[in-house]
């Protein structure tokens, strides 16, 4: 319980971190394309690939929405990885290493780590901004510190000063501040390549010092834009090389701690650097980065469904060149928001408030019922003078929304249509990378999922089809033990089938009470588990937070019979909190009993890129026992940590949206035991998202995410 009472702590400490942005990031909402648009960051980028100098990092961080892919070399590693800037105060690093000395001189050869970075504070007149960071939040501990770090600008330099623990402690001038509470803070040294995870931050007996000047040269490549010049960096840097040393003692890393490098932009977002490290070894850095983000321009016309040349004289019918897609029923103007892209969910709601206006053209108000296949969430009373002077180009959408009442709605919409327009099709071609193993460059898996369902009122029936195409998934038996109870470690054995029975599953969802949702699920959720499945969320209809619980009873499935269960029965559950930041962006965190039956904590952001382009990624951490001393398990498992990356990028959308298909691209470790979470077909929140207010605020024009 110490230790989940330990991560919890970390826990809330790293969603405050991140929720706290400045306020001009809550008022406004950019909406984004589906094209990137390359920019040039204005701060070098390390060797890790975060933002800092040469090997050290500082306190300046990336435009939020940026990614980023780096390459470094120094010997003797090469490094390669992504970096993303979820939020104003968040910058998170996957990154990959490969060590190219001998085996009989290294504890590795491939090594994976997630390094996270919070802004503090920005800089102020006098005062310097400040991050706190943490490297190797999970993976290797080889790289695994801790810092502290201000940078000050003044005129063309950029000064910054840190003091790190961990592998930024080196062999510092200061003892550790926190070894006198003792306890948890109190450990003599952190050299040993598996020292690394939450109980590990901030320990050690020394703490270091580190610091860098980046100067801005006054000039710039020819056909680089005149504010993107090359900085000259100058770099004291406090790593040791302790597991360097360990490994091979004729390890030379240099006398004087001292790096000087050159930094430049190249342009269309790429950037290069060169240094020489200790006056003993020269590095190299490229990366390229673009803004994932970006605002759109003013609408014209609103991007209303109906002709610009269509003016409504009361009681007159308007002339629609495009009808909405609502239902009339109740008194209502029934929308199914989970069939409409977010971005043009505001402009299907006016639409339909035109249609209703004209239609009853003594009314005062029009009400739009919003659903999200068929669980009711939020009425939405609208003036009819005020669709009217829209429809006539009088009036504003800005207006319409002011004078409208929202209350959230449990009445269930009607239950109209065909056997086609109730179904559904959505192709999967799936990639997932392991990139997170010790002793090969890369496990990876491709197959194609087929996810069918169909709804009948709020009762959804679901069946899926996993087509494995290829794989290398013997290799993780190169870092994985065979033990008798798995939880995923036996995931080659469900890739041999050519083709495999990936769910099957009946669900019933509800409003039951205001702003109160309950779910029911029974079947095959995923291609390893099935079982029953309950659910709860309470999300106010004007509200940025959720809080949401389920509980699972599971059997594992047999990977030989693709319709059969096994005999053991696990029961799994979490308690969630969500919150949505500025543009959309959705963090959750999550208190789990796993599937291993140990318990732990996840955090997962959702950020939305525009038109169904997702970016997720996720941290969990585990309580299970540390199975690395037994050799059972690389260096991914240790300390129960896990992490991933999924880019969702839609494809296509046939016969009416009732086809869709939208390639994914996961990068996380695969066949693990620790930390592994039940995926249900049909998350409660996801369902209830398309058609809560907080969405229509998104895309309505004139508005900000409140």
């Amino acid at each position: 319980m110490a230790d989940l009472g330990r991560r919890l702590l970390t826990g809330v400490m790293i969603l405050a971190l991140s929720g706290c942005q400045a306020v001009s990031g809550a008022d406004s909402a950019p909406s984004a394309e589906p094209w990137f648009r390359n920019t040039a960051s204005d701060n070098p980028v390390t060797e890790l690939g975060r933002i800092g100098a040469i090997r050290t990092p500082t306190a300046r961080m990336d435009p939020a929405g940026t990614i980023r892919v780096h390459a470094a070399r120094r010997e003797p590693y090469w490094v390669a990885g992504v970096s993303v800037q979820p939020l104003e105060r968040l910058a998170l690093t996957l990154r990959r290493t490969r060590d190219d000395r001998s085996p009989d001189l290294r504890g590795f050869e491939f090594s994976g780590g997630l390094d996270a970075k919070f802004l503090l504070r920005h800089e102020g007149e006098i005062a310097p901004q400040i991050s706190l960071g943490v490297d190797a939040i999970a993976g290797n501990g080889i790289f695994g510190s801790e810092y502290l770090v201000a940078s000050k600008r003044i005129g063309p330099v950029d000064l910054s000063l840190g003091m790190g623990w961990g592998r930024l402690a080196g062999a510092g001038p200061l003892t550790n501040p926190f070894s006198v509470i003792g306890g948890h803070f109190k450990r003599p040294e952190r050299r040993q390549e598996p020292d690394r995870g939450e109980d590990f931050w901030f320990t050690g007996d020394r703490l270091g010092l580190f610091g860098s000047a980046v100067y801005r040269l006054p000039f710039t490549l020819p056909w680089v834009k005149e504010r993107h010049r090359p900085k000259l960096i100058l770099e004291y840097d406090s790593d040791q090389f302790w597991a360097e040393r360990r490994f091979d003692p004729d390890f030379d890393l240099g006398n004087i701690p001292v790096n000087v490098g050159l930094s430049t932009p190249l342009g269309q977002g790429f950037q290069a650097g060169i240094a020489v490290e200790r006056f003993k070894t020269i590095s190299a850095r490229l990366s390229w980065s673009w803004d994932a983000t970006r605002r759109r321009k003013p609408l014209t016309g609103l991007g209303l469904p109906i002709a610009a040349s269509t003016t409504l004289e009361e009681p007159e019918k308007p002339s629609i060149a495009t009808p909405s897609q609502a239902v009339s029923a109740n008194g209502r103007q029934w929308l199914d928001a989970g069939t409409i892209s977010a971005e043009e969910l505001a402009a299907e709601i006016l639409g339909a408030g035109i249609e209703g206006a004209a239609a009853n053209p003594l009314d005062d108000d029009v009400t739009v019922g919003l659903h999200s296949h068929g669980v009711p969430t939020l009425g939405l009373s609208m003036a009819s003078a005020d669709l009217r002077d829209l429809a006539n180009n009088t009036g504003s959408a800005n207006e319409v929304w002011q004078n409208a009442e929202r209350s959230t709605l449990q009445t269930l919409p009607p239950d109209t249509g065909g056997f086609l327009d109730r179904a559904s099709l959505n192709i999967r071609p799936e990639t997932t990378i392991d990139a997170f193993e010790a002793s090969t460059a890369a496990v990876a898996r491709q197959s194609i999922v087929l996810d069918g369902q169909y709804r009948r009122g709020n009762t959804i029936y679901g069946a899926g089809l996993r087509v494995n195409l290829a794989d290398n998934l013997d290799r993780l038996e190169l870092d994985r033990a065979v033990i008798s109870l798995p939880v995923r470690s036996d995931l080659a054995l469900f890739a041999d089938n050519s083709f495999w029975l990936e769910n099957a599953y009946i669900g019933s969802f509800d409003h039951v009470f205001p702003d109160l949702y309950l779910a029911g699920l029974t079947g095959m959720f995923e291609e390893q588990y099935g079982g029953l499945n309950a659910q709860l969320l309470y999300w106010p209809h004007d509200a940025k937070w959720a809080v949401g619980g389920q509980f699972s009873q599971v059997f594992r499935r047999n990977p030989f019979n693709t319709l059969e269960f096994q005999e053991d029965v696990v029961g799994t559950g979490e308690v969630s909190g969500y919150y949505q930041f500025g543009g959309g962006t959705v963090g959750k965190m999550s208190v789990i009993s796993y599937l291993g039956t140990e318990a732990g904590l996840r955090f997962d952001l959702v950020q939305p890129l525009g038109y169904g382009w997702k970016l997720e990624s996720y941290l969990a951490f585990s309580d299970g026992e540390d199975l690395a001393a037994s050799g059972a398990v690389t260096f991914a498992e240790v300390g129960g940590a896990d992490f991933g990356v999924r880019l969702t990028a839609p494809l296509a959308s046939l016969f009416g949206g009732r086809v869709k298909v939208a390639p994914e691209v996961n990068v996380r470790a695969l066949g693990r035991d620790q930390a592994q979470r039940l995926r249900v077909p049909i998350e409660l929140y996801d369902l209830v998202a398309p058609a809560h207010q907080s969405t229509v605020i998104r895309s309505w024009p004139g508005l900000g995410l409140h």
